[in-house]
């Protein structure tokens, strides 16, 4: 078991890699585009008619573009999580990824593995399942947070809030965070399977 669980860490920290490269990469690519869209609808020689109509549609598109790439990076790190467990654990099939970080301990049998989670896992916990839904938080998932609301930090030093019916994207570094912090678990889970 400890040789499936190693192996099963090393699998998944080259994953999330995988993942925040994909990330870094699109999340740059997006900024670019943003960028020139934007520049060719200010212009005052925009395009009248079905091109100017045809440049605004790809602005909105790219205004929705990192809510789906949010989603999208949940979604994968999420997925690379169930195989990490289904590996660590000898499972042929991975199994529904848990709601909770105690859900996630009594998959693993490793009770107060996770028990000092940062706030990103039980956040990744819950948008992984919301992702599956369509992505807007509903009432469980914003109640598996504490509650009324959730308070996100971004980088411009803005605090949003967030509760039940609202979309939660996830910049480059929120998901860089939660791509680490959801290493760490697995860290936590292998080393408590070692031990056992």
């Amino acid at each position: 078991m400890a040789t499936d669980a190693e192996q099963a860490l090393w699998a998944f920290e080259e994953a999330v890699d995988g993942v925040l490269s994909l990330v870094r990469g699109a999340s740059y690519g997006l900024r670019l585009a943003t960028r020139r869209v934007a520049d060719l609808v200010s212009r005052p020689t925009a395009p009248p008619g079905a091109a100017g109509a045809g440049l605004e549609g790809l602005r909105e598109a790219l205004e929705e573009a990192p809510d789906r790439l949010s989603d999208l990076a949940v979604l994968a790190l999420g997925d690379h999580f169930r195989a990490f467990l289904a590996r660590a654990l000898d499972l042929e099939v991975p199994p529904p990824l848990p709601e909770t970080p105690e859900g996630v301990e009594e998959l693993a049998g490793t009770p107060g593995a996770l028990a000092r989670s940062p706030f990103w896992v039980p956040l990744l916990l819950q948008l992984y399942r919301v992702a599956l839904r369509g992505g807007a938080l509903d009432r469980r998932a914003v109640e598996a947070l504490g509650g009324g609301s959730i308070e996100i930090r971004y980088p411009e030093g803005k605090v949003k809030v967030f509760s039940e019916g609202d979309r939660l994207a996830l910049t480059e570094s929120h998901l860089e965070e939660a791509g680490r912090a959801l290493v760490e678990a697995a860290r936590a889970i292998r080393l408590r399977l070692l031990t056992a």
